[in-house]
């Protein structure tokens, strides 16, 4: 059965319905990239997610239920899979302006949708999600999706990008991390910045996601907006964690260069990236906490892969993968907030590192540097949002960060800022060779 047919039946279902109670229709449909739907916006909340192993995708629409935690569902949904995430941090930029751009975006978001497609290679599952004395306001909205076109994408032109912090404010925020760093305070910060492109029209970011995902086969690639409006979305490499049963996986991610077309010179990258004391450094400060925290809920805590170079199309990174086993039963709230977030995107020591981050950048980070994914009874799979971007009215915000450790150096670091959203730029459709 296709998506059309079976939505068709749920309407039908419905109608000979008079009152229902919370209940959820289901039918296996036909496999096909639901991606498009994204631009339907009057469910509200709009999600998609990907995995980069391709095996699981998830498009979601509407909210049948929302909470701060996965855990807190009602019963009656106790066995469907709730999606969603959290920000970076609590902690907002010191001097940050209010409200923020990321006012929109709650601090941690959860929710079972009013409809998801839940995709793996052999199977393709159509969900509706049906609350208490919604048949009819229900079938409206489904006959409207029946009825839904995708409209014709184009890219706007970019009319300008500028850079925050800028150049000269970026340097003298750098010289003062490493003082601190070199004074003992932290041992890693991580630096954020933000590149704004200013569009000639309001930029089309279902097209410009469909861009990214498509040039970031290896990626997890995700999509969120939590009502009409604006939307975040990215393309990343990292995993927070996998939780399957009682296993869990973990993806340390620090250490890069960037990748050459000339295989010669490409793999003299990856050598260096193999021996440079500096990436593997700020690599280990990562690796380790992630053994540390998950040794205060897991036996047999292990790295199976380890500073491995995983190869993107514009960077390449050091890769470290990490597996334990979850002693008795814990809550995904719990392992989020035991892992989240990590020295990968905060620094080390985190709290310290936050501390810092708050005090020295010019913006609220939001949702970048944040998690998303899905949770249920059996398993989770949660992304960290990094080589992202969110809309604000005709222009895209997009974010990269930089892990500086004492040795850093700034030109090195400002360049690899640019490196790691190269295929962001593409998917916005900027040809330009540098931002202002």
């Amino acid at each position: 059965m296709n998506f059309t047919a079976a939505l068709q039946s749920f309407v039908t279902r419905l109608e000979s319905e008079s009152h229902t109670t919370q209940l959820t229709l289901e039918e296996q449909i036909d496999r096909f990239d639901p991606v498009s739907y994204l631009s339907f916006r009057e469910l509200g909340t709009r999600f998609y997610w990907r995995d980069k192993e391709l095996q699981n995708e998830i498009l979601a629409l509407g909210t049948a239920w929302t909470g701060e935690k996965p855990e807190s569902v009602p019963a009656v949904f106790k066995s469907s899979r709730v999606y969603g995430g959290l920000k970076f941090s609590p902690v907002v930029a010191h001097g940050s302006p209010a409200p923020t751009p990321w006012s929109m975006f709650p601090e941690r978001f959860f929710f079972i949708p009013t409809l998801e497609i839940h995709q793996t290679p052999s199977l393709s599952l159509l969900r509706v999600h049906v609350t208490e004395g919604q048949n009819q306001s229900l079938i409206d909205l489904i006959r409207s999706l029946l009825s839904f076109e995708t409209i014709s994408h184009h890219l706007p032109a970019v009319l300008k990008t500028s850079v925050n912090p800028e150049r000269a404010l970026w340097s003298s925020i750098f010289n003062k991390s490493i003082e601190s760093i070199r004074q003992g305070n932290v041992q890693k910060i991580v630096l954020a910045r933000q590149i704004h492109f200013d569009f000639d029209a309001k930029p089309d970011s279902v097209l410009s996601f469909i861009r990214l995902r498509e040039s970031s086969p290896q990626c997890h690639a995700f999509f969120f907006s939590p009502d009409r409006g604006e939307s975040f979305f990215g393309a990343s490499p990292e995993r927070l964690y996998q939780r399957n049963g009682t296993k869990i996986v973990v993806d340390a991610i620090a250490g890069t260069r960037k990748r050459s077309a000339h295989p010669t010179e490409d793999q003299a990258l990856t050598l260096e990236l193999r021996d440079s004391s500096k990436d593997l450094l700020e690599h280990r400060f990562v690796k380790d906490w992630i053994c540390e925290r998950l040794n205060q809920v897991c036996a047999n805590v292990r790295v199976t892969s380890e500073e491995q170079v995983l190869k993107l199309p514009s960077v390449q990174h050091l890769y470290s993968q990490i597996e334990a086993d979850i002693l008795g039963s814990i809550q995904d709230s719990i392992l989020l907030e035991l892992l989240h977030p990590t020295p990968a995107l905060a620094g080390y020591p985190v709290p310290r590192a936050l501390q810092q981050i708050s005090q020295l950048e010019p913006f609220d980070r939001g949702w970048y540097g944040g998690v998303i994914g899905y949770s249920d009874s059996d398993s989770a799979d949660f992304t960290v949002c990094i080589r992202s971007a969110r809309t604000q009215g005709n222009s895209v915000i997009a974010y990269s960060g930089v892990g500086l450790v004492s040795s850093s150096d700034a030109t090195q670091e400002w360049n690899e800022l640019d490196d790691k959203l190269f295929s962001m730029k593409e998917a916005l459709g900027f040809s330009g060779r540098g931002f202002s």
